[in-house]
């Protein structure tokens, strides 16, 4: 689902006269002309291109990317009903170490720049900061739950604690499964610079 990959598909395709699919999930395919042309030509030789959002369909359209006909939009989400949410989260809390009655504010993803878990901090810190303490029993009844690994961990930890709110973060790292986790959270907060 990125060019590199694109343009090595496409390439397998004209010996294996395999078809090609690509899939398109974030809005940052088109910054130079050079980039946009090439995306056209691959484009060309492309079967299917899965956008995953309304709006990733109108960016290839808006850019000429491709023909209507190829283009699928399969939304990229993740369904929970309400009932496994309500019932299942306030159970799983304490086998995960988030505290039971806390509020907990979350995200799932890379820790990588794009996705901007700095801004997500600065905003839970200052959250944190006006959430009046309840029942002494419920002290620091406020968490920031970031489900995922990468390259920004360790500047992100460390930002925790210049905030004064590394009590607060709970990062459990890279999971398989993360229902359980999102279960958990009472909000969930997308800070994406970029997303699709």
């Amino acid at each position: 689902h990125n060019l590199v990959a694109h343009l090595y598909c496409v390439l397998v395709s004209m010996l294996t006269r395999k078809p090609v699919v690509v899939t398109l999930h974030g809005q940052g395919y088109y910054d130079t002309r050079r980039t946009l042309f090439l995306r056209r030509m691959l484009s060309l030789r492309t079967d299917r291109i899965v956008a995953v959002s309304q709006d990733i369909r109108r960016i290839m359209r808006d850019n000429r990317l491709v023909s209507e006909d190829k283009i699928l939009v399969i939304r990229n989400g993740v369904q929970l009903d309400a009932g496994e949410a309500s019932s299942e989260g306030a159970g799983d809390r304490v086998s995960l170490g988030v505290p039971p009655n806390a509020f907990v504010v979350g995200s799932v993803g890379r820790l990588a720049p794009e996705k901007d878990y700095a801004l997500l901090m600065r905003a839970f810190a200052e959250f944190s900061r006006r959430t009046e303490p309840g029942d002494p029993e419920d002290a620091g009844s406020v968490r920031l739950l970031l489900v995922g690994d990468g390259v920004e961990r360790a500047r992100l930890e460390l930002l925790a604690e210049e905030l004064g709110i590394r009590g607060e973060v709970i990062m459990p790292g890279m999971q398989q499964d993360v229902t359980p986790w999102l279960c958990c959270m009472d909000v969930f907060c997308l800070s994406s610079i970029t997303e699709g």
